[in-house]
């Protein structure tokens, strides 16, 4: 089967939707099957290199504004897909991502294609932040939702956060997120006794701030911190906030690193403060690697750890980070107990080449048949 990925985003944003993409692409190919991705990130098209996935530079327009120049990219976005999936022979059409919920899915339905989406938590802000700014533009998405077979929700939360905005859309399926099991990691060398660590992009939402003002109350010299992620341009206003806390000697800003995993692997303690969060890999790659988890009560991600396998906290507020952290600092067992217990739930639920070939291949098969 030949399947048509496509995730577009800005080139410094290479998060967890667009690994999952190329994790995709990865276990489709495994399974026997031929991907494309279609992407517009310059670090995921080389990583796809690497995996021997072939991919394409998509349209990606950077302000994402429904302006009166999305009349213009409509037809030519969708003409450009309708080619793609013409010439390469595409039997199925996977868009995770806004413009190309539209565009490709325009194309895929002039064909006579399937279409699968997955939506990242993208498709609930754009259908409410355009429910009064631009009627058309949400009946345009509405209008592509119904055209879509299937749309993948990655969490519980996801999918009831759309009914609320959008009602009127009705196929929506709940398929969790994946990633591969840790294999071959070569742990990085630690500067410090313990390591606190996330591995999240730089930006506010991802509640780094908190995440730097908890570590600055724990009193203790024996502990670094790492923060590990794309630094979106922000490393500098994170660096002075460092220095105001005086811990900036203490702290170190890895950016993206080609492997994670053996920065993650490294970690004593690993802290997702996120604001919102449809189904962080970030949190499924820690529990694979059996680290302690804290992670904010937020989106999807009480479906991935619980007070069995983790510790769930509120958001925006640093001092609930720091207390649960100094507890597993304190406690080797409570590290390990709660550290195992997320590996194996991990390893039972979110397998990414289980959850394609027993759940995603399966509904393209059926999506084929019945068309």
């Amino acid at each position: 089967m030949r399947v048509l990925i496509i995730r577009n985003a800005y080139q410094q944003d290479v998060g967890g939707a667009e690994q999952y993409a190329l994790n995709l692409a990865v276990a489709l190919k495994i399974a026997g099957h031929q991907p494309l991705l279609v992407t517009k990130v310059k670090k995921i098209h080389e990583k796809a290199l690497k995996a021997q996935i072939e991919s394409i530079s998509g349209p990606w327009h950077n302000t994402q504004k429904w302006d009166r120049w999305y009349y213009l990219r409509y037809p030519v976005f969708t003409i450009w897909y309708m080619s793609i999936i013409l010439f390469r022979r595409i039997n199925a059409v996977h868009p995770q991502g806004r413009d190309d919920f539209i565009f490709a899915t325009k194309a895929a339905h002039l064909l006579r294609k399937p279409v699968v989406w997955t939506d990242h938590a993208d498709l609930k802000y754009a259908l409410d932040d355009i429910k009064h700014h631009n009627p058309r533009m949400r009946r345009w998405l509405i209008k592509a939702s119904v055209q879509a077979k299937a749309i993948i929700c990655a969490s519980e939360n996801e999918k009831h956060e759309i009914q609320t905005v959008a009602p009127e859309i009705k196929n929506l399926k709940t398929i969790h997120n994946g990633v591969f099991p840790a294999d071959g990691i070569t742990p990085v060398i630690k500067t410090n006794k313990f390591i606190i660590g996330t591995n999240a992009r730089l930006v506010e939402s991802k509640g780094i701030a908190e995440l730097i003002e908890s570590f600055a109350n724990i009193d203790r010299l024996d502990v670094d911190l790492w923060l590990l992620g794309g630094t979106s341009g922000n490393q500098q206003k994170y660096e002075d906030l460092c220095r105001s806390l005086k811990i900036f000697d203490r702290v170190k800003i890895f950016n993206y690193v080609e492997r994670p995993s053996d920065v993650v692997a490294s970690m004593d303690v690993f802290v997702h403060a996120s604001y919102h969060e449809a189904f962080s890999l970030a949190i499924i790659e820690a529990a694979m690697l059996a680290r302690p988890i804290v992670a904010t009560r937020v989106g999807g991600t009480p479906e991935i750890i619980d007070n069995n396998c983790g510790v769930l906290i509120e958001p925006k507020n640093a001092e609930a980070i720091s207390k649960p952290v100094i507890r597993l600092l304190n406690s080797e067992q409570l590290r390990d107990r709660l550290g195992k217990a997320a590996q194996l739930k991990a390893k039972r639920y979110f397998n990414i080449q289980k959850i394609v070939e027993n759940k995603i291949i399966p509904l393209y098969n059926e999506l084929n048949e019945n068309d």
